[in-house]
């Protein structure tokens, strides 16, 4: 059986030595290759002779003439991938010791899966934030209950359980959807990709390994919490795009509580009346908390952006 391990990589030499490095730390047998797809400086030769690579493992190297974006650079690379399973790898995160082969080893050859596990969170020196991994996957639901084969593939997709990488996909499913670009999804690219997979026709299980698999790499931004997104306006219209109030009511009712802080604070931060108005309007917005602290806070950023609007 061979594996696609897919690498989209821009500038970032010294942490895509660590990102392919990872991926010979198995001792799985199976054939492996490497698609690097590479949107910045090229990679000189030098850089390769430095890998050692095992038997089982070859790099298809790919310099593109001009920069894709990290969503066409995926699309590009799972269209080039000959492997059954294709997982995909940021270049600035890594595979910890043994984790590919954990997934690897619980694939099915009677079924399309997508098979994934939990993340260390490592800052840019790679040291692990113990803590901070432990609430990042209570947060996403990658708990000792959750183990197994997901029985409801929507909610689990919706409480974000797969990771944004490391994940192992059928090959099969995998080229029969496209990642979207971050000017049509923000920084959801992922999540708007798997939500094709589980609203699709297509059977795909997905199945959760209470391991760790991966370590995520964060910034110093993003570690001391400085809050600066503007993705929840995404993150809604993905939402709304795939008409899931229409379609899966409950599912997008918890889906919009769950998120609903992210939504305003991106129309605050946006000054977008239309966004605010629209979730502050919905009936899924919870009676009780519009008489809560956040509600009472809720209501003033849509008075502030009426106001800011009318007054431009």
């Amino acid at each position: 059986m061979k594996i696609s391990i897919l690498i989209p990589t821009c500038n970032r030499q010294p942490l895509l030595k660590i990102a392919i490095e990872s991926c010979l730390q198995s001792d799985d047998k199976n054939e492996l290759e490497i698609l690097i797809g590479n949107d910045g400086k090229e990679l000189t030769e030098v850089f390769f002779d430095h890998l050692k690579l095992p038997k089982n493992c070859q790099i298809i190297y790919f310099n593109h003439s001009k920069i894709l974006g990290q969503a066409e650079n995926i699309n590009f690379l799972i269209e080039k991938a000959s492997g059954e399973f294709i997982t995909i790898l940021h270049d600035d995160d890594y595979f910890i010791s043994g984790g590919l082969h954990k997934l690897i080893a619980h694939i099915r050859h009677d079924q399309e899966q997508c098979i994934f596990g939990k993340q260390f969170i490592v800052n840019q020196e790679g040291e692990i934030n113990s803590k901070g991994s432990d609430r990042l996957n209570t947060f996403y639901y990658r708990m000792p209950n959750y183990c197994g084969e997901q029985v409801d593939k929507l909610m689990c997709i919706l409480r974000q359980m797969v990771p944004s990488d490391c994940f192992l996909l059928s090959a099969s499913i995998a080229k029969s959807f496209k990642f979207k670009s971050k000017n049509e999804v923000g920084d959801y690219c992922d999540f708007e990709y798997l939500l094709q997979v589980a609203l699709s026709e297509k059977k795909c299980s997905f199945f959760f390994i209470d391991e760790f698999i991966s370590a995520y790499r964060v910034g110093h931004i993003q570690i001391s919490g400085v809050k600066t997104s503007v993705s929840g306006k995404y993150l809604y219209m993905i939402a709304e795009s795939a008409a899931l109030e229409r379609r899966y009511p409950e599912h997008y009712k918890y889906f919009f509580n769950r998120n609903l802080s992210k939504f305003m604070g991106a129309a605050y931060r946006l000054k977008d009346k239309d966004l605010a108005k629209s979730v502050y309007f919905k009936h899924q917005y919870p009676l009780l908390r519009r008489f809560s602290y956040r509600g009472i806070y809720e209501s003033l950023i849509c008075l502030r952006l009426f106001f800011y609007n009318s007054s431009v």
